[in-house]
């Protein structure tokens, strides 16, 4: 059985159409160490998993939900069908919590609502794209 790469080996797509956000993201997990590729909508996202996008493989995505079409949902869907191994966090804001319920039905690993603590993005990060085990951290 092949060794998992190591964090600097793993990559990592920021999904949210908010430029700010992404940047934001971006930069948390740049420092623990991740190589971050950045989507600004579905379409740009669903490009990454397709086989000739690049040679190097996603190990995770970092997904808002509220994008423009296809919306986070779609992509997630259309994520489980092309990969259900890539392990995902959602990001939502609070009022959004019933469409965060139905993306955790469709496989997402974990999530966030916006705006969020930099160290609860990171510990969950780490601990759904490196496995990790951290004290648990609420929303």
């Amino acid at each position: 059985m092949p060794a998992l790469p190591s964090v600097m080996q793993r990559r990592v797509l920021v999904v949210d159409d908010d430029r700010g956000v992404r940047a934001i993201v971006g930069d948390q997990l740049r420092q623990l160490g991740f190589e971050i590729v950045e989507a600004g909508d579905g379409e740009a996202c669903l490009a990454f998993l397709e086989p000739a996008a690049s040679a190097s493989p996603l190990h995770g995505v970092v997904l808002d939900l509220r994008l423009s079409m296809p919306d986070g949902h779609a992509v997630l869907r259309a994520l489980r069908q092309r990969d259900a191994t890539i392990p995902v966090i959602i990001m939502s804001e609070l009022a959004d919590i019933g469409r965060v319920r139905d993306a955790m039905k469709l496989g997402a690993q974990e999530y966030l609502v916006k705006p969020f603590d930099l160290e609860l993005l990171r510990t969950k990060c780490l601990r759904v794209f490196l496995g990790t085990i951290e004290q648990d951290v609420t929303c």
